[in-house]
């Protein structure tokens, strides 16, 4: 994989993405994800360069996926990490805090709904009313073959100690020969690159509800559309938008969509609620018109939800909404969202990915 380059001051930028995967091990004891590289002979996080056209969010989901066969869920953003390369380039690698998390469980039954307002457009999908910590990969596993630690860390792969094996079905290869379960400590000690180290120090490990608080895709100009102003569809524009956003969403483990009655916010997250086998719960409290008492009052109770939820709204909403979450407005454009990680309905984190 080539990955995406950008320039910076007349250096060439290698940008790359990766996480931080945390779960509670035995006695709650905070474990890390490691993974061994034969090539540098190294210990670090899973990381990975960006694909042409593709954003960190996904890029850093897929990355783990792929060198360790964890599905994992994106918590709070971490900060990137700056290096140069022997060949003269910098290499930006962005982080976030992610969990263990199964992409492939069922949705429960059910169907497309409205509260009280009209039924969205698109075809009938099911709908996930439980919740979903999402489970952890296995621990204790039965020793195998591998990288030795580092002198003074627990063997990786050995039952019932720190260093066991992530993944049953991982297969090692010539870029990552072994993957495993560290303690915090074990961690801090096992992997090789202080700056891996200085970045698990920054590693918060408190369980978080995620709501991702977008505006709209671009819809077709008011002034060229005769219709009602809540069917006025995306534009062409707005449908690709619609379609990029769909990666990035997944890599937050969305499993409850709620949106504005308005046609051009069903048509926005219609892509990724299909692709889940989630229906859109349409809610007119966050209706263009809705009053800001109205959308105050809906916006405190998914504070209380405890799915990853998407929310799709419009701009004319957005105070009232970032007010009941305890969060400083932030203006979006079309297609841009805010990703607000909340515990104990308080914010926690707040991560603005189009952020200026």
């Amino acid at each position: 994989m080539d990955g995406r380059t950008t320039g910076s001051g007349g250096r060439r930028v290698v940008e790359a993405a990766g996480a931080v995967v945390w779960r509670q091990g035995d006695h709650e004891q905070v474990e890390v994800l490691l993974i061994h590289r034969p090539k540098y002979d190294d210990w670090s996080f899973p990381k990975g360069k960006l694909e042409p056209g593709e954003r960190a969010q996904g890029a850093a989901v897929r990355e783990v996926r792929e060198e360790t066969g964890v599905h994992v869920r994106l918590g709070p953003v971490l900060p990137s990490v700056h290096y140069p390369l022997a060949n003269g380039s910098d290499k930006v690698v962005r982080y976030w805090a992610a969990t263990p998390h199964d992409p492939g469980r069922p949705a429960g039954p059910g169907a497309t709904r409205s509260r009280a307002g009209p039924s969205s457009r698109g075809p009938d999908t099911a709908r996930s009313d439980s919740a979903h910590p999402g489970p952890a990969a296995p621990s204790g596993a039965a020793a195998r073959s591998g990288p030795a630690a580092r002198p003074g860390a627990a063997a990786p792969g050995t039952a019932g100690t720190p260093g066991a094996m992530a993944n049953p079905s991982f297969q090692p290869n010539r870029e990552v020969d072994a993957c495993a379960w560290f303690g915090r400590r074990e961690a801090a000690h096992q992997l090789t690159h202080p700056r891996d180290r200085a970045l698990l120090g920054h590693l918060r490990p408190v369980a978080t509800q995620t709501l991702v608080v977008l505006r709209h895709a671009h819809a077709i100009e008011r002034a060229r559309w005769s219709g009602p102003d809540p069917d006025r569809p995306l534009s062409p524009e707005g449908i690709v938008e619609a379609e990029q956003l769909r990666p990035t969403l997944d890599a937050y483990g969305i499993r409850h969509v709620v949106s504005s009655p308005a046609r051009r916010c069903v048509d926005t997250v219609l892509p990724d609620a299909i692709r889940h086998g989630l229906s859109v719960d349409v809610d007119p409290a966050f209706a263009e018109e809705a009053p800001d008492t109205v959308v105050r009052a809906a916006a405190v109770g998914l504070r209380r939800v405890r799915e990853p939820t998407l929310l799709c709204t419009h701009r004319p909403t957005l105070p009232a909404i970032f007010e009941a979450l305890g969060v400083t407005p932030i203006p979006l454009d079309p297609a841009e969202f805010v990703v607000v990680h909340l515990h104990d309905n308080a914010p926690f984190a707040v991560e603005h990915p189009d952020g200026k």
